[in-house]
C-alpha cells in the first residue's frame, strides 16, 4: 500500500530582512576628496612664489657683503682682465680723483706696498712702453682670482698679499706681480723654488735672474715676477729696466 512521504513542518524560514538586518545592499564608496576653490588658489600662489624666492636667494648669494671682504684697490674680478683701482675722494671734499694709466690714485685702503707699485707705474719712462692696467691688490683670501691654479701653493708658502699691474708696447706686454710673504726668508725661498735650470743671474734685488724673457728677484719680504710675453730683445730689455726701477721703491716699504 503506497504511503506518501512525510514532510516535516518546522518554523518558517526567517530572513535578514524580516529580522531588520542586512538587506544585501552594499553602501556606496566615497570618491576622492575634491579640493575646495580656496585650497586651489593657495596652491597656485605657492607655486608662483617659490621660483621668486629661489631667484632672490641666488641673487643675494652672488652679492657678498662688502664688509666681509678684505680691503683691496679694486673689487673687480681679475678673470675679466686687470682692473683699474678706484680712487678715493680728497679730504678737502672735492670730487673723487680720476685714474689714468700714467698715475693711478690709490684708495684709502691702500697699503705702503700698493703705493710703491703705484709710484712705479707713474714713473715708467721706457721708450714705447705704457701702462696697460693700473695696480690691483689681492689679499690672501682673493689670491685665486688672479693666479687660479697656483694660489694654494703660494698660500702654503706664506703669501699674504699680491699687487699686480701690466705694461705694454705694441704686441709686447709685461705682467708685474709683487708678492708679500711677510719675511725675507719666505720671499727668497719661493724665488729659489721657482727658479728654472736655464736661468741666468741679473743684478736686480736679491737673487735676481732672467728666464724666458722674464725677470725674477726679491726685495725685503717681497717676491717680484716681471713676466714678459716673449723673448724678444725689446721685451727682455724692458723687463730688466722695470725691475731696476721697481726694486728701490720696494726697498723703502717695511714688511708688515
Amino acid at each position: 500500500m503506497y504511503s506518501p512521504p512525510v514532510m516535516r513542518v518546522g518554523a518558517p524560514p526567517t530572513t535578514d530582512a524580516a529580522q531588520g538586518g542586512d538587506t544585501g545592499e552594499r553602501p556606496a564608496r566615497r570618491g576622492p576628496r575634491v579640493p575646495s576653490v580656496h585650497e586651489r588658489l593657495v596652491s597656485l600662489v605657492l607655486i608662483a612664489v617659490l621660483p621668486l624666492i629661489a631667484a632672490a636667494v641666488y641673487v643675494a648669494g652672488g652679492r657678498p657683503d662688502p664688509e666681509l671682504l678684505p680691503p683691496a684697490l679694486s673689487s673687480g674680478p681679475a678673470s675679466a682682465g686687470p682692473q683699474v683701482a678706484n680712487a678715493g675722494s680728497s679730504s678737502s671734499g672735492s670730487a673723487p680723483a680720476t685714474t689714468s694709466p700714467s698715475g693711478p690714485a690709490p684708495t684709502a685702503t691702500a697699503l705702503p706696498l700698493d703705493l710703491a707699485v703705484a709710484r712705479f707705474v707713474g714713473s715708467v719712462s721706457e721708450p714705447g712702453w705704457t701702462v696697460d692696467a693700473a695696480p690691483v691688490a689681492f689679499e690672501a683670501a682673493r689670491l685665486y682670482e688672479k693666479i687660479d691654479g697656483r694660489a694654494d701653493l703660494y698660500l702654503r708658502r706664506g703669501v699674504r698679499r699680491l699687487v699686480s699691474t701690466s705694461l705694454a708696447s705694441g704686441d709686447h706686454f709685461i705682467d708685474a706681480f709683487v708678492y708679500d710673504l711677510g719675511t725675507p726668508v719666505g720671499a727668497d725661498g719661493l724665488l729659489q723654488e721657482e727658479r728654472s735650470s736655464g736661468a741666468r743671474e741679473v743684478s736686480i734685488g736679491r737673487g735676481g735672474y732672467v728666464a724666458a724673457g722674464s725677470v725674477f728677484f726679491t726685495v725685503e719680504c717681497y717676491y717680484v715676477q716681471l713676466i714678459g710675453s716673449d723673448t724678444a730683445a725689446e721685451t727682455e730689455r724692458a723687463t730688466a729696466a722695470f725691475g731696476r726701477g721697481l726694486a728701490p721703491l720696494l726697498g723703502s716699504v717695511p714688511c708688515r
